[in-house]
């Protein structure tokens, strides 16, 4: 179930978070590392997704000082397929609002 799940949560990440979230596959575990660009805020993220009903992790708040880069804790062992499908997208939603438009 676990694997399956996971594998929602990369093929969604591949086809919505393009460009704001670089999201890597984990060998264990119930959680996946999605990098942001560092000039966004992953605390602004998280809070911006919280909004959605969307709830994760920023990174930075696992460091005691400055983070080395901003990132996000996504968990998926939960939510089933269709819910974690969803979440992807109003994350990507997050995701934008909170770093602004991209340059063209």
């Amino acid at each position: 179930i676990y694997k399956e799940r996971q594998q929602v949560v990369l093929a969604s990440a591949q086809a919505h978070l393009g460009g704001l979230l670089d999201v890597s596959p984990s060998d264990s575990g119930m959680h996946v590392i999605g990098w942001l660009a560092n000039d966004v805020d992953d605390r602004a993220v998280s809070e911006a997704a919280a909004k959605r009903g969307i709830e994760i992790t920023p990174l930075s708040s696992c460091y005691q000082g400055k983070a080395p880069r901003n990132g996000l804790l996504l968990g998926f062992a939960s939510s089933p397929p269709d819910k974690l499908r969803k979440g992807i997208v109003e994350l990507a939603s997050a995701i934008r609002e909170v770093a602004g438009p991209t340059p063209a």
